[in-house]
């Protein structure tokens, strides 16, 4: 199950593992109980100890950092 973010108006941010089914629908905050609305946030990828991201089928992808957000992706930015 996915980690998803979300914002309390009261409590400040607080993250929540939920099914995909439920990504839409707003978390609770554990420490005032109100409904709190899901913020966007990056993905997280986890990468090896070298500091690449391990690509489909184990091979070397990206170096942390490098995708296009960064500029690091060879794309025209």
């Amino acid at each position: 199950m996915p980690y998803y973010d979300y914002r309390c108006p009261d409590c400040g941010p607080f993250d929540c593992r939920r099914p995909l089914a439920e990504s839409a629908l707003p978390g609770t905050c554990p420490k005032c109980g109100k409904e709190s609305p899901r913020m966007l946030s990056a993905p997280h990828v986890a990468g090896s100890s070298s500091g690449e991201y391990a690509g489909p089928g184990g091979g070397a992808g990206f170096p942390t950092g490098g995708g296009c957000g960064s500029g690091g992706c060879g794309h025209m930015h």
